[in-house]
């Protein structure tokens, strides 16, 4: 899938840029193994927008341990546990958040 690239903020309408660069999307998994020693956690964070600066769709730094609020309280609703919990189910999923015309955001989790 190939997604525009260019038009930064400053070269749309305030109004159209403020829901595009409203959209995050997160690609997570997490694998639980047991062993001689105990269970093992495996985590996998990415995070994708767009640059407000550039308006292309770039992937942003994320780390396991630093989780917005959101997502964690949305993967604890999903699968029962935090994602860092040595006794959670293991998933791979995608979550997409979006902000719609009246400051409401929403939330999509795919599993995969």
């Amino acid at each position: 899938m190939s997604l525009p690239s260019g038009g930064g903020s400053d070269s749309i309408p305030p109004e159209v840029a403020q829901y595009r660069d409203a959209i995050e999307l997160w690609q997570l998994s997490k694998h639980v193994t047991n062993g001689s020693g105990g269970r093992d956690v495996y985590t996998s964070t990415a995070r994708y927008g767009y640059a407000p600066s550039s308006g292309d769709w770039v992937r942003f730094p994320a780390h396991d341990d630093e989780l917005p609020e959101w997502l964690d309280d949305t993967i604890r609703q999903k699968t029962g546990r935090g994602f860092q919990d040595e006794y959670g189910r293991a998933f791979r999923s995608i979550v997409v958040r979006m902000q719609d015309y009246t400051g409401a955001y929403m939330t999509e989790w795919v599993s995969y």
